[in-house]
């Protein structure tokens, strides 16, 4: 550092920082109280790459952490091991710990203060001017305010290895910030990044290591941003996921048009930081921007549920098809700021909280089951009656193509699956069939949780297996998976005999603690209804119906299986009841615009090795209807992978671990059948892996 003399006056600030650039930063450093900051840990390990990238020791930020009397050394024992602009947080540097000190109260000092001689007002800091933005005027009142989570990372470009989105935790503040719709703005032009939901913190149970895990629960949003990322996701010849330019990219100017067209316009519109080097592409020029919605008051879970806020945010994302990144429902998704000021602009609107509630949830209401009666010839015109021909009906099929741009495929989790099905799961019948031991109900309770996880809700009927045992299952499958298939994984009895914990390990008992917690994350979005013999198609049709209207969300409906449904009619076979029960289930699907999943039994000749099939599953494999293999949309059968062969023996490959199992699309309606995917069926752990 360049020696001065202590006797100089400065006239001006940047001269006197460039002097005593390393005093002014420990005194900035001396500054920062985790406590008082409510410092979480991707905070904590910025902390540690900025001092460490800023030439501090170890013991200058083990004095800082040892202020929390919660920290008792433990972050201070990662700085031997962090390794500088290799990991994570290796980027940060001095503007960390400058944000940091002034969040908790640290001002910026003045000359004086450091060299101990008098100084010209004129030296102070001062702050730089606000940024204005071409429509940040005065028709927005401070009496308007915004509810959000802004974090304190300020970028100016899109990070690649500082707080990637999924490393990074969601911001813990209790409550949420109020901000003016000028601060906000200019916080996020200034390249802020912040959650548009209020977060609930809860601890759900611990890792391996001993560290926390939290699930963070949305309790409130009065922000929606939709983020239109104008690609999509191709396989590459490398085997790899990338991105490419959809045909037909979405522009700011059009992107209004549809919103002036239902009505519903945006408060800001920002482009993102990536947003120039696609729209200056001479080849393939695009835009990359987000549009930011607001209500008049935000929108709670009292009201609407953790669900209601999902669909509220899908109602927006699906305005733009395409276009939109979906991946912005998740309300943990963090938003980032953008360095594009001057092409950011406001807009003086912000939505009625009730007349959206009323188009989100009113719009998706299922259809009325008993249909008006149609009008007799004679109170028809020629002129109305040739209207409902396929001409007449094309407006129609217009709008129904619009709105499934709101409703695109349903990932099954294993992404060969998804390909051989056009992308995923659609509105209609789906029926999966195979002999025992080949785990049917254990491959779509999986399905189930993977489609989960991604914040859509599943109604699951379960009329042979207890809720408690398919919970036990699936929270086995995620030891199995967290262990890396270790002996420590537990069995779905190991679950749930309350005998066994007391002889267990604190190691196991962790283990399960932890997978609890990763069921947690995405459990509220499955809704188990148990019984035997008392669930038929209309308690079926019942209870979507009471999803729909409590949660505003259609559901995947998942039937754990046909052959014991509540007889429809007593008096019927068992054949005419689960033809019958097929065809309502197919309505239901219809009606309500959803998937419905059925898992079908079969005939005993299926068991026979002697038969000429020698174990490949066919279309008349499905027990007791006809209706199973003409109403479905789609119809999947489980087999071994080596049935068919010479070899084949059903013994043989049960014994195998894993057991090596082909998955057939034996029909599908809008696509093309007799495709195949393998996968490993761990039994044991209820866990089917693709191979």
């Amino acid at each position: 550092m360049k020696k001065v003399n202590t006797n100089d006056v400065y006239n001006d600030y940047s001269d006197f920082l460039n002097d005593h650039k390393e005093e002014v930063l420990r005194n900035a450093a001396s500054a920062i109280d985790p406590v008082k900051m409510g410092m979480n840990r991707h905070e904590a390990m910025t902390l540690l790459g900025a001092m460490k990238n800023c030439g501090f020791s170890r013991e200058d930020f083990a004095a800082i952490m040892q202020k929390s009397p919660e920290d008792k050394g433990t972050f201070a024992k990662q700085w031997g091991r962090f390794s500088g602009t290799g990991r994570e947080y290796g980027e940060a540097g001095e503007g960390t710990i400058f944000d940091y000190a002034k969040r908790c109260g640290w001002a910026w000092p003045r000359p004086e203060d450091i060299t101990g001689n008098s100084a010209p007002e004129s030296s102070r800091k001062t702050q730089k001017p606000v940024p204005a933005l071409p429509d940040l005027c005065a028709q927005w009142g401070d009496d308007f305010t915004l509810a959000c989570l802004m974090d304190s990372q300020q970028y100016t470009g899109k990070p690649v290895k500082v707080g990637a989105i999924r490393s990074r935790e969601p911001i813990p503040t209790p409550a949420p910030e109020q901000f003016t719709v000028q601060d906000f703005a200019r916080a996020v032009t200034s390249g802020r990044t912040f959650y548009p939901t209020v977060y609930s913190k809860e601890l759900t149970g611990h890792d391996d290591t001993g560290k926390p895990i939290y699930y963070y629960r949305a309790i409130e949003q009065q922000l929606f941003v939709v983020d239109i990322d104008n690609e999509e996701t191709y396989r590459g010849d490398d085997g790899k996921d990338h991105k490419r330019r959809i045909k037909e990219p979405l522009t700011i100017d059009a992107a209004r048009e549809i919103c002036d067209k239902v009505g519903i316009a945006p408060f800001m519109i920002y482009e993102t930081f990536s947003s120039k080097a696609h729209r200056e592409d001479p080849a393939e020029p695009y835009q990359k921007f987000r549009l930011c919605f607001a209500l008049d008051k935000p929108l709670t879970v009292q009201e609407v549920g953790e669900r209601g806020l999902f669909a509220v945010a899908r109602y927006f994302i699906g305005l733009f098809g395409q276009s939109a990144d979906t991946k912005t429902t998740d309300p943990a998704r963090l938003i980032y700021g953008t360095d594009e000021r001057d092409r950011a602009h406001l807009y003086k609107r912000v939505l009625d909280k009730k007349k959206l509630l009323q188009r989100v949830f009113t719009s998706q209401e299922p259809a009325q089951t008993a249909p008006e009666a149609p009008e007799t010839p004679e109170s028809m015109t020629r002129e109305e009656y040739l209207q409902t021909s396929a001409a007449g009906c094309m407006a129609a099929l217009d709008a129904l193509i619009t709105a499934s741009a709101s409703s695109p495929a349903i990932s099954t989790g294993f992404m060969e699956l998804d390909r051989i099905l056009d992308g995923g799961l659609y509105s209609g019948l789906y029926i999966l069939g195979a002999i025992s031991s080949l785990g049917k109900t254990t491959f779509a309770l999986q399905v189930a949780d993977n489609i989960a996880k991604q914040g859509h809700d599943v109604l699951i009927f379960s009329l042979e297996m207890a809720r408690a045992e398919l919970m036990a299952k699936s929270i086995s499958r995620i030891t199995f998976q967290t262990t890396k298939y270790d002996s420590d994984a537990k069995t779905t009895r190991g679950i749930l005999a309350g005998s066994r914990y007391a002889k267990y390990s604190q190691k196991e008992v962790d283990l399960i603690q932890t997978a609890k917690g990763h069921y947690m994350q995405y459990a509220q979005h499955i809704f188990i209804h148990e019984g035997i013999g008392d669930i038929g198609v209309e308690r079926v049709k019942e209870e979507v119906a009471r999803h729909v209207a409590l949660t505003g969300a259609r559901p995947v409906v998942l039937i754990d299986y046909l052959q014991i449904l509540a007889p429809y009619d007593p008096r019927c076979s068992d054949k005419q009841n689960t033809d019958k029960a097929v065809l309502e289930l197919k309505r239901l699907s219809r009606d309500f615009d959803l998937p419905v999943i059925g898992i079908s039994s079969f005939n005993r000749e299926s068991y026979k090795e002697s038969s000429g099939n020698r174990g490949r599953v066919t279309a008349v494999d499905f027990k007791e209807s006809g209706a199973i293999e003409y109403s479905a949309d789609v119809l999947l059968g489980l087999e071994f992978k080596a049935a068919g062969t010479k070899e084949y023996s059903e013994k043989t490959e049960k014994q195998k671990t894993p057991r090596e199992i082909k998955l057939v699309v034996l029909k599908n309606r809008n696509g093309k059948a007799w495709q195949s995917t393998c996968f490993d069926y761990y039994p044991m752990f209820n866990y089917y892996r693709e191979a």
